[in-house]
């Protein structure tokens, strides 16, 4: 039997051990998980690959999360983001994109219960 929900991640994170810990969870979770270590390997999988719902970090090389969010926005306004730091006020920033802010440490519970809650407020 299939538990995984028939659906589309997008995953950026940079460190390599939150990366493989997440990733393989959600992997088990959700039908398609892509992986990014940076917003710019990010952005390029989203704009070729779509996705369901956007979880990312924040501080990130080549291309942080604000911006890879900001162009994002630009071609999917509606897509769910969620947003992993372990920065509080950082993301007052991201008020005006409508995304949802987990802090660090985030159990993986969590972190499939708010993705699972985003994908069944799509259309």
């Amino acid at each position: 039997m299939n538990d995984k929900l028939n659906s589309k991640i997008l995953y950026v994170e940079d460190d390599p051990t939150i990366m493989g810990i997440m990733g393989k969870f959600l992997e088990k979770k959700f039908e398609t998980v892509l992986k990014a270590r940076n917003g710019q390997d990010g952005l390029a999988l989203f704009l070729s690959e779509g996705a369901d719902v956007v979880i990312t970090d924040l501080a990130m090389p080549v291309l942080d999360g604000f911006e890879m969010i900001k162009a994002i926005r630009r071609e999917s306004p509606d897509v769910p983001i969620i947003i992993t730091t372990a920065y509080r006020d950082e993301t007052s920033a991201l008020n005006d994109y409508n995304v949802t802010i987990l802090h660090k440490p985030i159990s993986t519970r969590e972190l499939y219960n708010k993705a699972a809650e985003e994908l069944q407020h799509l259309p």
